[in-house]
């Protein structure tokens, strides 16, 4: 016979044993551990807008040249036929595999071998004049362009001149973003620049491509003997004189590495007044010492090369050095300042002018 006081019992039995061994099984797994009140989240005491404001000015400034230049800056990747020396040896078997060429056939057979190069550059006009570095495009058999929005042209060599290592070259388009040029006579030790370039190389989006660094002017007038070393190596090609090199490089410590050369070194104005040229480094990569063409000499060269094709320039036919304070005294001169004459070239117009080393009827000048 159902009894149903006997079976509340037994469910309140039931659900007790359940009870009492939930909070085993619980306290076993440290759940009935002691608990411990949520602390109350404030917020931090944050630094004063106003005492912060001249970096967010910089901040700001920086952004903003980035964003107006960076359209202006192009990709540029050259091929060039280079020649090998042949060598005086039958190549080694692993070589031969490595240039893929046939048994019996060696690289004297084939004294030209493609090479991949390039740099950055800056579009200066609408429609399509960009300013680089002879070194960059100077031997190029093709050159072409690649913009920030992914286009690309095949662009022609409109001129160089190995003497500055400025070049200019010229793509079909019309309608593109481009840069203003400012003045680097202007420009102060100790002024802000940012050095802007497109390194990438291959079209690949991981590349390192528009890349852009700030850094201050850490000198001016620099003369490193770059170019007059390069002139001096490819005398024999070129025919230009060691000589006639023009140095007078901005010194920066804004990062420049491999593919920047040829990008612009701006002020915080967005105007250009350098074009990222090279590097002083015992590794290859960037140690500190970075250096930019002043835009005042580039100017002028550009505007040679995109009218003439080639730099027209004044020739004297003397020979010059610097007056120290020796000069100053042996030829009693107000001050340590102009140049000595140390010759002249024979029907030069600096010798039908008259003009003598000292000593010889001349004077400083």
């Amino acid at each position: 016979m159902f009894d149903p006081l006997r079976a509340k019992a037994r469910v309140i039995v039931t659900i007790a044993i359940g009870v009492v061994g939930g909070l085993g099984l619980a306290s076993g797994l440290g759940w009935t551990g002691p608990t411990y009140a949520m602390p109350t989240i404030t917020e931090a005491p944050q630094v004063s807008e106003e005492a912060i404001r001249p970096a967010l000015d910089l901040s700001d400034a920086f952004a903003s040249v980035a964003e107006s230049v960076t359209p202006a800056v192009v990709r540029i990747e050259v091929t060039s036929v280079r020649r090998v020396r042949s060598p005086s040896q039958p190549m080694p078997e692993d070589l031969r595999r490595f240039f893929n060429l046939p048994d019996g056939q060696d690289m004297q057979d084939h004294p030209e071998v493609p090479s991949l190069g390039g740099g950055s550059g800056f579009i200066i006009s609408q429609d399509g004049y960009i300013l680089t570095n002879d070194h960059v495009v100077g031997d190029a058999d093709n050159i072409r362009v690649y913009l920030l929005d992914g286009r690309y042209f095949e662009a022609e060599l409109v001129g160089t001149d190995p003497t500055t290592d400025v070049a200019v070259i010229k793509i079909p388009q019309d309608g593109l973003s481009f840069v203003s040029l400012g003045t680097s006579e202007e420009l102060r030790v100790g002024e802000w620049v940012l050095a802007i370039g497109n390194p990438g190389f291959g079209g690949d989006p991981s590349d390192l491509a528009y890349t852009v660094t700030a850094g201050i002017v850490s000198a001016k007038g620099r003369p490193l003997r770059l170019i007059q070393q390069e002139l001096r190596m490819n005398q024999g090609e070129s025919g230009l004189d060691p000589g006639f090199a023009i140095e007078d490089y901005i010194q920066t410590d804004a990062v420049i590495n491999r593919g920047n050369s040829g990008g612009p070194m701006v002020n915080l104005r967005g105007q250009v007044v350098g074009i990222n040229s090279a590097i002083m480094t015992p590794t290859g990569y960037y140690a500190g010492y970075g250096f930019a063409i002043p835009v005042d000499l580039a100017g002028r060269v550009m505007e040679d090369l995109i009218e003439y094709g080639r730099v027209r320039r004044a020739w004297l036919g003397v020979s010059i050095v610097a007056v120290v304070p020796e000069d100053q005294e042996a030829y009693n001169l107000p001050e340590v300042a102009g140049v000595l004459v140390q010759g002249t070239t024979d029907g030069s117009p600096a010798d039908d002018a008259g003009l003598r080393q000292p000593g010889t009827g001349a004077r400083p000048a």
